[in-house]
């Protein structure tokens, strides 16, 4: 019997956006893929130092600019002070975010595109939303406010 040998994901990713593989490259896109949802720079150092104590933080935050830039992850601002990060999805998604217990929840992509049509037809303006974030407060932390 033959077993044929599959290359990991992340190496087929990354090859596919032109980008050398890298021991490091592979396991921070290794680490995005397996989180659900959004993950912080510090939470995928953590995890990749798991295999590699001496990564320094500086790689893990330029290979994420660097993944952003080509499409592979999405950077996503959801008004906490700073990026999350998560595999980027088709379509786009968007986000409703709670400031006061920072549940978020996923926007549907009608709503968003009939947002940008409106913009468009009534500015002139063409905005280009990747990833959008409305902040404001939840119904349950509205309600045990009151």
């Amino acid at each position: 019997m033959r077993f044929i040998m599959r290359k990991p994901e992340a190496v087929i990713n990354l090859r596919e956006k032109g980008l050398r593989t890298t021991p490091q490259r592979e396991m921070i896109l290794n680490v995005i893929s397996k989180m659900k949802g959004h993950v912080t720079a510090k939470t995928i150092l953590d995890e990749v130092r798991k295999e590699y104590p001496h990564l320094n933080k500086s790689v893990v935050y330029r290979t994420l600019n660097l993944f952003a830039e080509i499409g592979l992850v999405d950077a996503v601002d959801t008004g906490k002070g700073y990026l999350e990060y998560e595999r980027h999805n088709h379509p786009h998604h968007h986000h409703l975010t709670c400031k006061r217990c920072g549940k978020s929840i996923a926007i549907d992509e009608k709503i968003v595109s009939s947002f940008v049509e409106d913009i468009k037809e009534k500015y002139h303006f063409t905005p280009h939303l990747k990833q959008f974030a409305v902040l404001g407060i939840c119904d349950s932390c509205e309600t045990n406010r009151l």
